[in-house]
């Protein structure tokens, strides 16, 4: 069985490594951490382990599936900024009028722990059938918690070729935050 260097595979697929000190830092934290969740904070739950045995910090939960070896999420936003031109004066009345939908990316590696040289056709799967489900996914993830992210709605996913990596697959999901409306029916 190859051994596989998960900082390596993150490096060639999205051209960034830790530095030592940074990994070292995080290293230290997770010896001294004594509880883990990938819940909201409060609700303790087992530390998860990565393909190295360390635990995993920021698992990635879309409805049922855990998502493979911690994969990298981007939150953005925006606000709304109604902007009024006002004569005589320069520059704009500037007037918030709402904040848009969080803007959540989800980057991450598909590699069969069992058999890494082996494709890794049951995790490419998994997020497929969540890819093609008709309807927003519940996530949950401690980053997008504290945004106040509960579900997701993917807009648009690709997953790349790797070059001579057959052991392999690189993912990612670009999402929109999304919320459940209770709506009320008038008659008329």
């Amino acid at each position: 069985m190859a051994r596989l260097d998960i900082d390596q595979l993150y490096n060639t697929s999205y051209g960034f490594i830790a530095p030592g000190w940074a990994r070292r830092k995080a290293l230290d934290r997770i010896k001294r951490a004594e509880e883990y969740t990938i819940n909201s904070p409060g609700e303790p739950s087992p530390p998860a382990l990565g393909l190295l045995g360390a635990p995993i910090m920021l698992p990635c939960d879309l409805d049922d599936v855990r998502l493979p070896n911690e994969p990298l999420i981007d939150i953005a936003g925006e606000k709304l900024i109604v902007k009024t031109q006002i004569d005589g004066n320069s520059g704009t009345f500037k007037e918030l009028y709402a904040t848009g939908d969080w803007q959540v990316t989800i980057r991450g590696i598909c590699v069969d722990e069992e058999n890494p040289d082996d494709y890794p056709e049951d995790q490419v799967r998994a997020i497929r059938n969540i890819i093609e489900r008709q309807t927003h996914v519940r996530v949950v993830n401690r980053l997008t918690a504290l945004f106040g992210i509960e579900y997701l709605a993917i807009e648009n996913y690709s997953m790349p070729a790797e070059e001579g990596r057959i052991g392999m697959q690189r993912y990612e999901l670009r999402c929109l935050s999304d919320k459940e409306f209770p709506l009320r029916l008038r008659r008329r």
